[in-house]
């Protein structure tokens, strides 16, 4: 996941098989409420994606297929927390 952050707009690019591309508006005064949804709509997403892999990977016997499985695995589980630590981020600096 990419966040990309112009004129006031917060737009994230999704990894491969996400759906690609999903943009909001950031509050000018610092309410960054809309910015923060963004993650955690994200955060869920991803938490999804890990349960589906997970089972997939569990009931895949051992072979090929079930090393390819590890491998996104990974890749989904290093995304989920460099997303969670974003909106953990996020919500600190939007406390008072």
């Amino acid at each position: 996941m990419i966040l990309r952050e112009k004129s006031g707009e917060a737009t994230w690019y999704g990894s491969k098989g996400e759906g690609g591309r999903t943009s909001s508006s950031v509050d000018p005064t610092g309410g960054n409420v809309m910015y923060i949804r963004e993650i955690a709509r994200s955060l869920y997403q991803l938490k999804n994606r890990l349960e589906e892999l997970e089972q997939a990977w569990e009931s895949e016997p051992p072979g090929e297929k079930r090393d390819e499985l590890e491998q996104e695995l990974r890749k989904i589980r290093l995304e989920y927390e460099k997303v969670k630590n974003i909106l953990e981020g996020a919500k600190e600096s939007t406390s008072p």
